[in-house]
């Protein structure tokens, strides 16, 4: 599939609500990490003093739970929430669609460095990798923050647009 058919794909309706149900089904996914792992997760963390903290308290049972959790449900998050907030952007953005994907896949890759590196602190490698949190957690907050905003402007916009034509149309019919 060449990159403008995977575009083309991509920016289907159905593949869009996929993407969505799919994000939310995950979402909701981490209540039951959250419960085996005794409390707050790694990822709500915005630097890495904080999660150490966080790690420190877990039992082995735990920090188990939670590792499996960020295996499973946190590597296939990014991308649910690329593929819903990505094609429904691309979609509306029209010939900007490029531009339009850049926060969301900014915001997806950080989060996968995020995970990777709080995998290795709940494997039991020294916590202190989670420092690296300071920096990865703001990026991945503020790309998925401006990526949604984005969105939504996207989406009054195309309403405000479709309101427009509408009445452009009553008006010469």
């Amino acid at each position: 599939m060449s990159e403008t058919g995977f575009l083309v794909w991509w920016m289907r309706t159905p593949v869009i609500c996929f993407f969505f149900v799919a994000s939310v089904s995950v979402g909701a996914g981490f209540y039951f990490v959250q419960q085996a792992s005794g409390g707050v997760l790694l990822d709500t963390f915005m630097n890495g003093d904080d999660a150490i903290i966080r790690l420190a308290q877990m039992t082995p049972d735990q920090r188990r739970a939670h590792f499996r959790g960020t295996l499973l449900l946190d590597t296939l998050y990014p991308i649910t929430y690329v593929g819903a907030i990505g094609g429904l952007s691309a979609r509306l953005a029209g010939k900007w669609r490029f531009w339009t994907l850049l926060p969301i896949c900014f915001a997806a890759i950080f989060d996968f460095v995020e995970n990777s590196v709080q995998a290795l602190a709940l494997a039991g490698r020294p916590a202190e990798v989670l420092l690296v949190k300071d920096i990865v957690s703001p990026l991945k907050f503020g790309g998925l923050g401006f990526a949604i905003g984005l969105m939504l402007l996207l989406i009054v916009l195309a309403v405000l647009r479709r309101k427009l034509e509408q009445k452009g149309r009553k008006e010469r019919g």
